[in-house]
């Protein structure tokens, strides 16, 4: 058996960064970038109609 209690939270050792925040993180760029997403197709949905339902053509007069 050893002298040290196994049980008690060790330290994080220096320079590295505990994976909760890496999670944290993740979470929020993952919102930001969906929120972006909605923003654009709400943005370019009238440019897109108009590329796929192109309107009759005009005759010269």
């Amino acid at each position: 058996m050893t002298d040290q209690d196994d049980d008690r939270p060790r330290a994080t050792p220096v320079r590295r960064v505990p994976g909760k925040y890496i999670v944290y993180g993740m979470a929020v760029f993952g919102a930001l970038f969906l929120g972006f997403m909605i923003l654009l197709a709400l943005r370019l949905s009238p440019a897109a109609d108009r590329f796929h339902n192109q309107p009759a053509a005009t005759r010269p007069r």
